[in-house]
């Protein structure tokens, strides 16, 4: 309950839709534009990675930061050939690869 009523000051009264900074309305294109963003925002990470060693902690941190803007990243289901192909291929400039990766193993938490 939210100040004495039942109006949940994250999503817009009017649409129910969450809201945001890009102000839009509509769930399903809300939906199509977080998955872009998040795409891309996970490509820019493989092509200028954080400092330090790609391991399990890094791979926990970006798990962790796909759970708050509403994803689950499954890195199991990436086997080491799959990640070696796309970073070759990366670092030819063609991210189709990681764009590959990315929709396969990024699940929407929203129901």
């Amino acid at each position: 309950m939210y100040d004495n009523d039942d109006t949940d000051p994250y999503t817009d009264p009017a649409t129910g839709v969450l809201r945001n900074k890009l102000d839009i309305a509509d769930a399903g294109e809300l939906a199509v534009v977080e998955d872009h963003v998040v795409t891309i925002r996970l490509e820019e990470l493989y092509l200028q990675p954080l400092a330090g060693r790609f391991d399990l902690s890094q791979r926990e941190f970006l798990r962790q930061l796909g759970v708050k803007v509403g994803y689950e990243i499954r890195w199991q289901e990436v086997s080491a050939a799959e990640m070696t192909a796309a970073s070759i291929k990366g670092m030819n400039g063609d991210l189709s690869g990681f764009e590959d990766i990315f929709r396969s193993i990024a699940r929407t938490l929203r129901s």
